[in-house]
């Protein structure tokens, strides 16, 4: 979905200077609240739920010109089958974001804009419409093609024409007017989901044992999809030199790389506790952070209405047996108390880096750094940078440790992401790598060293390579081509720079401490996936 739809949408209205009836915003959240479950809302993004609100108020409100009467007929004239297909296209898709073979050029992106605005205050309208394409490997690099599995619009090499933009705009529009509708009649009962959309498409599992059970799986460019068959809700992963780690609720686990079963690792927790990070240093130590839920008391500036239970960030050393080390309680750091550890290192002389998030995108997100004793090292400053919410952080091939930061602008502006390397002692960033990931780079989750490139990313957008220096990190594997639903993964990299994700296909409610939910993963409905992190040479 175009990210600034819904922007635009709103600058419509107001152009357009529309008079909305107070009911609306009523009747937006009662469409919203009476949708078939909150585990759909989340499946289709929460920012669709915002672009459905602005659909609502673009194309249903009967005070719009005559030019934007022309673009609501349009819409309107859409009939129910095709209303279902968009629907499905965005409910049943694998990734949440549109993806797309190449990026648009500059100039591409602003006859867009132009393009847009004609669309939308003029009513022109392309001739033609975008194929639909069944497999990447179909598109023949000719006019604009999209793949609905993945939400891949493909782009010819050339410059687009006027005619192959306006084909991108109406297509969104149409898609987006459809989410939209369907929910709407959906909430008033006069539709029901469609099968394809409420039943997600189970993948395909490898099961061949002369590969499982051979020498193969410890190839680095060797991909699996191994199905899950342990009884984990899986919410954080780490890998050793022989397991996977895997953190849940009050326990961690460990299961044999390429294996499909998982055992108790450690669940000598005395607290109702999640496992939110774990890390694997190279004594094969492992290290769980989470949170302690007191279910018994209340935080201490919580909000009666909610009664929220009270959370104490701590932090986890097991030795490789399991056997409990040292636990820390983090709530006595600044910045550290009550708020999520989201990434987590340790370098070889044992400190800890500790990536607390704050806020997906505030700079108040920040690494704290603890020597091997649990005791404050520093706290290291995003100095002219910002740190990503939920940026990687791991150690390098030089034993320094980096991670993940972007320019320092508003997210409406143009920005760059890089990484650098932590100066420890003097608790700053040094060694600043800038530019190296496309500036429409959505996320990037993990930062670790590859076999044959000094780093591995992988993020929204696929997978990464880079060796420091270099210009431009390789964009070796585009998200389109990813196995799974990447916005919701689970995720960790193994020693040889493959990146394995985790997703489950199926969620459930499960009810503790009194009165709580949580919402768990059906680990039946769980599979792994094995990427390769090799260069294409």
């Amino acid at each position: 979905m175009d990210d600034k739809f819904d922007q635009k949408l709103f600058q419509m209205a107001g152009r357009e200077s529309m008079k909305l009836p107070e009911t609306l915003n009523k009747r937006v959240v009662d469409v919203l609240d009476s949708l078939p479950s909150k585990q759909r809302i989340y499946k289709m993004n929460i920012r669709k739920a915002a672009v459905l609100a602005a659909a609502m108020i673009m194309l249903l409100s009967v005070t719009a010109t005559a030019s934007v009467g022309i673009l609501r007929e349009r819409m309107e004239a859409i009939n129910r089958e095709k209303l279902e297909e968009y629907f499905v296209q965005i409910s049943a898709r694998k990734i949440p974001n549109d993806n797309y073979n190449r990026y648009f050029s500059d100039s591409e992106k602003q006859r867009m804009e132009q393009l847009k605005e004609e669309y939308e205050t003029k009513g022109r309208f392309p001739e033609g419409e975008i194929a639909l394409i069944e497999q990447p490997g179909q598109y023949k690099g000719k006019n604009v093609s999209y793949y609905p599995e993945t939400g891949t619009f493909f782009f010819p090499e050339k410059e687009m024409s006027d005619e192959e933009l306006l084909q991108i705009i109406d297509f969104r529009n149409k898609r987006d007017y459809s989410l939209q509708k369907m929910n709407e009649l959906i909430a008033s009962g006069n539709a029901e989901v469609p099968k394809e959309a409420a039943s997600p498409k189970e993948p395909e599992t490898f099961t061949e044992s002369s590969v499982l059970n051979s020498d193969a799986v410890w190839e680095p460019d060797q991909e699996l999809t191994i199905a899950y068959t342990g009884d984990l809700s899986v919410i954080s992963m780490a890998a050793g030199k022989k397991y996977i780690y895997l953190g849940g609720w009050n326990t961690v686990h460990k299961m044999e790389i390429g294996g499909d079963d998982s055992e108790v690792f450690f669940d000598g927790f005395d607290h109702e506790t999640i496992v939110s990070c774990l890390y694997v240093d190279q004594e094969e130590n492992v290290y769980a952070a989470g949170m302690k839920i007191d279910t018994e008391r209340k935080m201490d500036d919580a909000d009666s209405e909610y009664s929220l239970p009270a959370e104490t960030p701590v932090l986890w050393k097991l030795d490789p047996d399991g056997n409990l080390l040292k636990e820390i309680n983090l709530s006595k750091y600044e910045g550290a108390h009550r708020n999520w550890i989201n990434r987590m290192a340790v370098d070889s002389q044992g400190r800890i880096y500790l990536r607390v998030l704050n806020g997906v995108m505030s700079s108040a997100s920040g690494i704290l750094v603890l020597d091997e004793n649990g005791e404050q090292v520093s706290v290291i400053s995003s100095g002219d940078y910002q740190f990503h919410g939920m940026g990687g952080l791991d150690i390098g091939k030089d034993g320094k440790a980096y991670t993940v930061i972007l320019t320092r602008k508003s997210l409406s502006d143009k920005r760059e992401m890089g990484i650098a390397s932590i100066n420890t002692d003097e608790g700053r960033l040094e060694d600043i790598y800038m530019g190296i990931l496309p500036e429409e780079t959505i996320l990037v989750e993990v930062l670790a060293a590859g076999t044959d490139t000094d780093f591995v990313f992988w993020g929204f957008d696929g997978i990464f390579n880079y060796n420091l220096g270099e210009s431009a990190a390789e964009h070796k594997t585009p998200a389109y081509e990813m196995p799974c639903a990447v916005e919701d993964a689970r995720y960790c990299a193994l020693p040889d720079g493959r990146i394995v994700l985790a997703a489950s296909t199926e969620t459930f409610d499960e009810s503790y401490g009194g009165g709580y939910k949580r919402t768990l993963w059906k680990p039946q409905n769980t599979c792994f996936y094995y990427l390769s992190g090799m260069r294409n040479e």
